[in-house]
């Protein structure tokens, strides 16, 4: 395999093949030079090379966890980054049922639901927030999101995505629920409303017992203010 430069300059990759032929003592008596331009073939080589190279940069570089699961060969691989967040063994195989087992089992269901109907509904991406059990036997809550791969008959082949940990986002989600459900109880139980208004769209809102003070009617074609002020 050599380059050669044609004479309007373009450089060209040529592949060329020499077949010896030899009479019936087994002396070459000449060769066969068989010479192939592979300039468009090596470029889908070199290209195919460099995404690859990208590719596995990413994989290896990346925040979140990397994962590319094979459908048909019912393989999944992953990245370093991806074990570190689960918990799980570098590298080792890990059947589907086996990865599945980890899931909490309240989200297990929903979770397959989900994948399922991204595969059927040749829908391309899909992201859904679960438990999963570390080595340590904890539960860590993770987001997925990943994009389904079709071949040019629309079958799924791989799913390609990343995963990340969000278990301190949930934790501080659930207690700003809680405290939010607490407030709201201490408003009630001391008849206390709390309301706030935006001066650019004039719009009005308020809590669950400033509606009861004011007895606003929420499906009524009269806003908020107009409400209150009636009754001031």
């Amino acid at each position: 395999t050599y380059r050669i430069t044609q004479q309007n300059g373009q450089i060209r990759w040529h592949q060329t093949d020499i077949n010896p032929i030899v009479n019936e003592q087994g002396e070459i008596i000449y060769t066969v030079w068989v010479i192939r331009d592979i300039t468009e073939e090596r470029g889908l080589i070199e290209a195919y090379n460099t995404v690859n190279e990208r590719y596995r940069f990413i994989a290896e570089n990346a925040n979140d966890g990397f994962f590319d699961w094979d459908l048909e060969q019912e393989q999944l691989y992953r990245n370093r980054k991806y074990d570190e967040l689960l918990g799980l063994p570098f590298k080792e195989y890990i059947s589907r049922s086996d990865w599945e087992q980890r899931v909490y089992a309240a989200d297990l269901e929903l979770l397959q639901q989900h994948l399922q109907k991204s595969l059927e509904n040749r829908d391309k991406r899909f992201i859904k927030e679960f438990r999963f059990l570390k080595q340590n036997q904890e539960y860590r809550w993770v987001r997925i999101s990943g994009n389904v791969v079709r071949s040019l008959k629309g079958k799924p082949t791989p799913i390609v995505g990343t995963i990340s940990d969000i278990h301190d986002q949930k934790l501080a989600e659930q207690r700003l629920l809680e405290h939010t459900e607490i407030l709201q109880a201490m408003q009630v139980a001391a008849k206390i409303g709390q309301w706030r208004f935006n001066p650019k769209t004039k719009a009005l809102t308020g809590s669950e017992e400033f509606y009861r003070i004011y007895e606003i009617d929420l499906a009524s074609e009269i806003s908020v203010s107009d409400q209150v002020i009636s009754r001031i």
